[in-house]
């Protein structure tokens, strides 16, 4: 059975993937052909993806649409992971 994913945890899964694979917003919106405000707004959670642009999604970031939906086996939140990887990201730009 499927659970319902919301937007937030959605978006930032996305996002997760995304710094997994060393890109950023811009570099992922230019290569699926969306702007870069779209990306954020998908991100945060402050829109509904289309299925053509999860497709699209998945193929940028060369993973399985399943991806995007799977939770942790140890029930961690999809949310404290992507902030603990945000604040990781944030403190190696501040080293560099």
């Amino acid at each position: 059975m499927y659970e319902v994913i919301n937007s937030a945890d959605l978006g930032m899964q996305i996002r997760i993937i995304r710094m997994q694979k060393g890109l950023n917003q811009l570099e992922l919106a230019k290569l699926i052909g969306i702007s870069q405000a779209n990306m954020c707004n998908i991100e945060a959670g402050r829109v509904q993806v289309s299925f053509t642009n999860l497709l699209k999604l998945a193929n940028g970031l060369n993973c399985d649409l399943n991806d995007f939906f799977r939770k942790d086996n140890n029930e961690t939140k999809i949310h404290d992971i992507g902030q603990a990887v945000i604040n990781l990201k944030q403190l190696l730009d501040l080293l560099k």
